[in-house]
């Protein structure tokens, strides 16, 4: 009975997720072309540029909402548990976040200044602009850490419903900006920089006074355990490696492209981000409603149904993002002309390769909350930390012989294949999962499916415009989900289910 209750939570979650995932997207991706209109690729390049300098000193953020969502879902999902408690790792939670955040302040306003008067290409005319891009987002990022024990609360609670109505007021000052940089008429770099903080601001209070409302641990702070607090330090401690060389690899290839070729292949790799973003979305709502329950499930020492949850995931992040990235991957070309119009040059090719690395990144994430599960992530951190920092002085070489800008894309996805199977290694020896099941009930699977939709693509490509070409794939992919991908008893589910509503 339990489990059938957290499997029922389990989709309540997810539906609310993607009604979110929705709602905001479909504002983001008309938001984004204006703002590339009205702000012009070079200032678009050169607010991706200067807002990943501030990123990219995010890692610690990472790592530390990495531990807070750790310490609390175990924490709930224990049998003995009190109230008392609770309140307890939520107060050294919020303790952690507030160090994390002067550190960051501190990094930033010294190395980050650094690299910003003396590594960036950024025209002498804009360099006051960007100034203020640099402090505001800083802004934005002190108080987003600061409040994300917050946001960690809801989903360890699994309110995801909180989420999606939340969006609204997100939707709605979006929209807003967009009007205010059209009618206003002055710098609109530094106009859009200000509004973004302010947005920001917003919603990071209209999550605290949702958490103080619902969840009583977040209203009163107790005195913090040195022990706790070291404790949930030294598990972000080693967060902060992996979370780290993701952020330098990432944030590195930014920079490495502004060097090399200046802020226009900067704006195609913003656009990039975007439409990758769109499928992370995707998967993330999934994952955001079944990663709390992988926790609380060893917690409670159910190591099965953990195992099974890791392998639900990772076969429905999959399954997702066929959906998304086969229509991408084959009408990019056409999508981009229509949404953007005027498009930066490499825009094509960086999102093909992102996509294909994304499928990496997700299917990582379920074996990364595994481990964080554990609370033993030492070796993991290094070996997946240590193989992403290769990425950056890979890429550098290859630029500086004279290699096109994707060329660093192709590295990633390479080192990327790398890491996941280290994962699984990893995963393996620490919980005891089924490698070989994996690879023929995801991988394998999944490859066929790939193979199919694209074969067929290719076969009757001359024959077919954007406009029939996306629905036929949309749904040979589901078709080929269905029989191929789907397990019988999950095929009889959805057999059963629809029988039910005709």
């Amino acid at each position: 009975m339990e489990v059938q209750t957290s499997n029922k939570m389990l989709i309540k979650n997810s539906l609310f997720l993607y009604f979110r995932m929705f709602f905001t997207m479909l504002v983001s991706v008309y938001t984004s072309r204006v703002i590339l209109q009205v702000l012009g690729i070079e200032d678009y390049g050169l607010y991706n540029v200067v807002g990943g300098v501030i990123v990219m000193f995010s890692f610690m953020n990472m790592s530390m909402t990495t531990a807070t969502s750790r310490y609390l879902n175990y924490e709930l999902g224990l049998k003995t548990s009190s109230s008392d408690s609770l309140r307890r790792v939520f107060s050294t939670c919020l303790a952690v976040h507030l160090t994390d955040a002067i550190i960051v302040l501190v990094l930033c306003e010294t190395a980050g200044l650094y690299l910003l008067y003396n590594s960036m290409q950024i025209p002498a005319d804009r360099f006051d602009a960007c100034l203020v891009v640099f402090h505001t987002s800083l802004v934005a990022l002190f108080l987003g850490i600061l409040f994300t024990p917050f946001n960690a609360a809801i989903v360890a609670h699994e309110r995801m419903n909180a989420f999606a109505y939340i969006s609204i007021i997100e939707v709605i000052l979006k929209l807003a900006i967009v009007y205010l940089l059209c009618v206003i008429n002055a710098d609109r770099l530094i106009v859009y920089s200000w509004l973004y903080l302010f947005v920001s601001i917003s919603l990071s209070f209209v999550y605290v006074i949702y958490c103080w409302h619902k969840f009583p641990e977040t209203r009163k702070l107790v005195k913090i355990t040195k022990d706790k607090y070291i404790s949930i330090f030294c598990f972000g401690g080693w967060n902060l490696f992996g979370d780290g060389a993701y952020a330098l690899f990432s944030n590195g290839i930014n920079i490495l492209l502004n060097m090399f070729f200046g802020a226009t292949v900067n704006a195609a790799r913003g656009i990039m981000v975007q439409v990758n973003g769109i499928a992370i979305k995707f998967t993330q709502s999934f994952q955001t409603a079944i990663n709390p329950q992988i926790i609380k499930s060893y917690s409670s020492n159910n190591i099965e149904r953990m195992c099974n949850l890791i392998m639900l995931s990772s076969r429905f992040t999959m399954f997702v993002l066929l959906i998304i990235i086969v229509p991408l991957f084959a009408y990019i070309d056409e999508i981009l002309v229509f949404w953007l119009k005027n498009v930066p040059p490499y825009t094509a090719i960086f999102v093909r390769l992102m996509l294909m690395i994304t499928i990496f990144d997700a299917l990582g994430n379920p074996l990364t909350n595994a481990v964080n599960a554990t609370g033993n992530n030492k070796i993991y951190q290094i070996l997946i930390g240590g193989s992403m920092l290769m990425i950056c002085p890979i890429a550098y070489v290859c630029l500086k012989i004279g290699c096109q800008p994707y060329v660093v894309f192709i590295v990633h996805l390479v080192i990327g294949c790398i890491a996941h199977f280290l994962r699984l290694i990893i995963v393996r020896r620490k919980i005891g999962f089924h490698i070989m099941t994996y690879i023929s009930e995801v991988m394998v699977k999944n490859i066929i499916i790939l193979f199919v939709v694209l074969g067929l693509f290719l076969f009757f490509k001359s024959h077919i415009n954007i406009l029939l070409g996306i629905p036929l794939l949309l749904i040979v992919t589901i078709v080929c989900i269905f029989f191929i991908g789907l397990v019988p008893r999950e095929r009889n589910k959805v057999l059963s289910y629809i029988k039910n509503r005709i």
